[in-house]
C-alpha cells in the first residue's frame, strides 16, 4: 500500500490511532512520530540509569530509537539481502550469542532510504517489524549505500553492546566473589564461636 496515496485525513487518523495504542500499551505517551532521542530514550530512562538496552550508543546524538519501524517505512529489507557479499544475518550482542543486531534498510514513501539496525531484544525478524535504531545523519538515494551504512551501524552497535555485556558480567562476577568471601568469613566465625561454647 502506498502511504502517500491515502487521503490526509486517513493518514492523520492512522497516526493518532498508533499514538493512542502506544500510550495504552506502554502507559506513557510517545513523542510525535514515535521517536525517542538516545540516551534519554523514554520517560522512564531514569530507571535505566541513562543506559539504553545493553549500552550507550556508539554515535551519540545521531541515533534514534524508533518504536514502530513499519509506521515510517514503506518496506524493510535486511542489509544482507541487499548486499550479496554479506554472508551473515547480524552481529551477536552478547557472549552467549543468543541475540543479534541486524542491519535494516528502511524504504521511505518517497523512494529514498534510511539506515537502521534491529533492536536485538524486541525486533520480530520473521514479520520484519518492531523497534529499531535509526541513523538520522543521512537519507540515502541508493539502496546499496543505505545497506552498507546499516550493516556498519549494526556492527558498531553490537560491538558496544558486547563491551557493555562483558563489563556487566565482570562486575557481577566480582560481586559474587565478594559475597562468597563474606559467606566464608561468616561461616568461619560461626564455627569458631560454636567451638568456644561447649
Amino acid at each position: 500500500m502506498d502511504y502517500l496515496k491515502l487521503p490526509l485525513k486517513t493518514r492523520l487518523a492512522r497516526f493518532q490511532k498508533q499514538k493512542d495504542e502506544s500510550t495504552r500499551r506502554t502507559g506513557w505517551p510517545r513523542p510525535e512520530g514515535g521517536y525517542y532521542l538516545i540516551p534519554e530514550l523514554r520517560p522512564d530512562a531514569d530507571k535505566l540509569n541513562g543506559k539504553w538496552a545493553m549500552g550507550q550508543p556508539s554515535h551519540p546524538g545521531t541515533l534514534l530509537w524508533l518504536e514502530d519501524s513499519e509506521s515510517l517505512a514503506r518496506s524493510i529489507k535486511y542489509a544482507d539481502e541487499v548486499l550479496s557479499y554479506l554472508h551473515h544475518t547480524g552481529y551477536f550482542v552478547d557472549q552467549w550469542q543468543d541475540e543479534t543486531a541486524r542491519g535494516l534498510v528502511l524504504t521511505l514513501p518517497h523512494g529514498r532510504f534510511l539506515a537502521a539496525c534491529s533492536d536485538p531484544c524486541n525486533f520480530d525478524y520473521k514479520a520484519r517489524s518492531g523497534p529499531c535504531i535509526l541513523e538520522t545523519g543521512e537519507v540515502f538515494t541508493e539502496e546499496r549505500d543505505a545497506a552498507k551504512a546499516a550493516d556498519s551501524l549494526a556492527e558498531s552497535y553490537a560491538e558496544q553492546a558486547r563491551e557493555d555485556d562483558e563489563k556487566q558480567q565482570a562486575e557481577h562476577d566480582a560481586e559474587e566473589l565478594a559475597q562468597a568471601e563474606r559467606d566464608a568469613a561468616e561461616l568461619e566465625l560461626a564455627t569458631e564461636q560454636a567451638a568456644c561454647w561447649p
